[in-house]
């Protein structure tokens, strides 16, 4: 019996994240929640014509949580409202996952965290990466808030990059760079170093 669209969308997540997040010798856990794979009924007044070709065409699930921890023992989350593919999901080629609206979360060993979101996102099965694009945002726990173009998060281990420009604010005032790693801290504290690079302007703000 041939699989439903929903049922090959889950499929090929599932594969997706077998391998995007590997386990044995890594140490790698995953786990793929699958929240909805059903059109909201309270919804469907406002899907226009197009997205109902679309997703007829493309099979897609509506909600998703991947979650897994990174070889250097960070968690990993990330919540899409949507999640689609453009090829077949049983095709062997690389996957190429389509996120829309993705939240996520990296936490880190010592308890600190960064949050990032942005409207669109795309997973490459092959660089083992989740690419975000379009008024991306990135939060800290030390204090932190970012704007740029573009951010790469990496699975295998912890490693986001952002480029494009980075604009935003942290605690001793606005700051904006070409570019900014974010790597995990490689001691049994933990934690993470933000590294702005390029052109990096801080117009330092005393605190009152």
């Amino acid at each position: 019996m041939p699989l439903r669209p929903s049922a090959l969308m889950r499929h090929r997540l599932s594969r997706a994240l077998r391998l995007i997040l590997p386990l044995g010798g890594l140490g790698l856990l995953s786990t793929v929640f699958m929240l909805s794979d059903n059109i909201d009924p309270s919804r469907a007044v406002d899907l226009s014509d197009l997205e109902l070709t679309e997703i007829a065409r493309e099979p897609r699930i509506g909600t998703a949580r991947l979650a897994g921890v990174t070889a250097d023992q960070s968690e990993l989350s990330v919540v899409a409202a949507s999640v689609r593919s453009p090829v077949d999901p049983q095709a062997s080629d690389p996957i190429q996952l389509f996120l829309e609206h993705p939240d996520g979360t990296a936490r880190f060993i010592d308890s600190s965290y960064i949050d990032f979101r942005a409207k669109s996102g795309q997973i490459d099965e092959q660089a083992r990466i989740l690419t975000l694009s379009e008024a991306v945002w990135l939060k800290s726990s030390n204090g932190y808030q970012l704007d740029m173009e573009r951010l790469v998060v990496q699975f295998d281990r912890t490693n986001m990059r952002a480029t494009g420009g980075v604009f935003g604010h942290g605690p001793a005032g606005e700051i904006q760079s070409d570019t900014l790693d974010i790597t995990a801290i490689d001691d049994e504290q933990g934690g993470y170093l933000l590294d702005f690079r390029g052109d990096v302007r801080l117009i330092y703000q005393p605190q009152h």
